[in-house]
């Protein structure tokens, strides 16, 4: 058997406990490991280092310190002895009882102490990864195809070690991809020589704004505004000329600063009618200068329902250079 507990509880106390179940000693009053013998009921004990508000449960000095009696009075165990044969890659001795910060800390020190295999150690670690990367759920619910992609992408490499409800979340995900990426207008990066981006409104068709009109029901100009909804502190706001034109600056900091997010708003005559997300992209499909890109309008909420769109935009893209 082996026994992960906390030390936030009791699980640390009995610790000793533990390791001492299936041993024999020589003299009752010895607690010296040279003179035990016997097959251990547990292979080893691993206590997590608890975390709460004001610091660690148990000082470092303290873990140390516990460690270190433990590992004393419960030495390792000969390969002779053990229940089960060393693993391959274990440079160190067959430690039993271990404090560990979190689950990649406490994979590394198994594996080096040869109680797991380096492949087991790795497949804890690529878990351990997964459960800290961002939710695929919370990512897709803000819209944030960047960062949707990327996730994808590294849960993908590990699917089949993935537990269900992962499996469900990557595929929930994976389906809600296509109407994500309908609510961005993905740019292509300028080649040299451009010192700004123009993007000019052609065409708006939403719920509550319909532009251009007609001759017999004229609309006023729909304003775009360009925000920045994800780094701090946020770059400023960029609003469309009379023409309906947003000239940006190359290189944009809302477009490439690590963390930068940006919307691209359509406000008409009451208000704001939806907003589609901008990002740099490498693919074929990104609008380049002298194309036009179209993008799905969605509400300014922090969790547009992306599958129900508000509409959508129609914008030319412009690259401006040097000899412009």
């Amino acid at each position: 058997f082996v026994f992960i507990g906390d030390d936030g509880q009791a699980d640390a106390e009995v610790a000793e406990e533990m390791l001492a179940l299936g041993l024999t000693q020589s003299s009752p009053t010895e607690t010296s490991g040279s003179n035990v013998g016997g097959t251990p009921m547990f292979a080893f004990v691993a206590i997590h280092a608890v975390l709460q508000d004001r610091g660690f449960a148990v000082a470092v000095q303290d873990r140390e310190a516990r460690t270190q009696r433990l590992r004393r009075t419960y030495p390792p165990l000969f390969d002779e002895v053990a229940p089960f044969p060393r693993c391959s890659g274990g440079s160190e001795e067959r430690h039993r009882f271990f404090y560990f910060l979190d689950y990649a800390d406490l994979a590394v020190q198994l594996q080096e102490a040869g109680w797991i295999e380096p492949g087991q150690s790795q497949a804890i670690l690529r878990a351990v990864r997964r459960d800290r990367s961002p939710d695929l759920t919370e990512l897709v619910e803000r819209c944030d195809l960047r960062s949707i992609r990327s996730a994808i992408d590294a849960r993908s490499r590990s699917a089949d070690e993935a537990d269900e409800i992962e499996h469900e979340a990557l595929m929930a995900a994976s389906l809600a991809l296509p109407d994500v990426v309908r609510a961005h207008i993905q740019l292509a990066v300028p080649p040299l020589g451009t010192y700004a981006v123009a993007l000019q409104l052609l065409a708006v068709h939403g719920r509550d704004l319909r532009w251009p009109g007609t001759k017999d029901h004229p609309v006023p100009m729909p304003r775009l505004l360009l925000r920045d909804i994800g780094s701090i502190p946020q770059t400023p706001n960029v609003t469309s000329d009379d023409a309906g034109v947003v000239i940006l600056p190359w290189p944009c900091a809302a477009l490439c600063r690590h963390g930068a997010r940006t919307a691209i708003e359509v406000h008409g005559p009451h208000g704001a009618v939806g907003r589609s997300f901008v990002v740099m992209d490498d693919s074929v499909v990104a609008a380049r200068g002298g194309t036009m890109a179209e993008a799905a309008l969605v509400s300014l909420c922090d969790c547009p329902n992306v599958s129900d769109p508000w509409g959508d935009l129609l914008i030319s893209v412009r690259w401006i250079a040097d000899k412009d």
